[in-house]
């Protein structure tokens, strides 16, 4: 029935959209929750490499923020060591990301930002600084063929090796509770 003083279009485009509204979801209402999900979806990364720093670690994943902006949320990628991506995390050093065949988004390594340690044509290695700082909870030696020092972590000192020279220009200080010399 047309509604006196309405054209007959106005009257059916009125109709149509009572008649829309009035639908019914057939997946039943949608939840709140679930509309946020689906609004909240993680957001895919291209093809290829890119940069982000980790905000967080939630139990084997971590949550990176993209150079764009995005927060995307990434796994190890296979040979990247957990407490390496825990040290990224600290430095909030740049990470490199990439996302597999199913669109996982995998942690492929850091981006190297400062020098590292140096090495020469001879597989010679220098390490330069100010004060240069080894630390281990267990121990750590250093062996150079027969010869070694070695540090436990009870405090025990051992040098080996098959004769030792001593070269010192001042005083030798010796302070010990006892003291063995055959």
């Amino acid at each position: 029935m047309i509604e006196p003083g309405k054209r007959r279009e106005e009257t059916m485009a009125k109709a149509k959209l009572v008649k829309l509204e009035g639908q019914v979801n057939r997946e039943g209402p949608v939840s709140a929750v679930a509309r946020r999900r689906r609004t909240a979806a993680q957001p895919a990364l291209a093809a290829g490499l890119h940069l982000g720093r980790i905000e967080m670690r939630a139990g084997a994943s971590f949550s990176v923020r993209t150079m764009a902006g995005e927060v995307v949320t990434a796994e190890l990628a296979h040979g990247v060591e957990e407490a390496f991506a825990e040290e990224c995390l600290r430095e909030a050093r740049p990470v490199v990301l990439s996302a597999d065949r199913g669109g996982k988004v995998l942690l492929c390594g850091a981006l190297q930002t400062s020098r590292s340690v140096s090495r020469d044509g001879e597989d010679g290695v220098r390490i330069e600084g100010t004060r240069v700082e080894i630390q281990a909870t267990q121990g750590a030696t250093i062996k150079v063929g027969r010869s070694a020092v070695k540090l436990d972590r009870q405090g025990a000192v051992k040098i080996v090796g098959n004769r030792m020279s001593i070269d010192i220009a001042e005083l030798v200080r010796i302070l010990s509770a006892r003291c063995e010399l055959p």
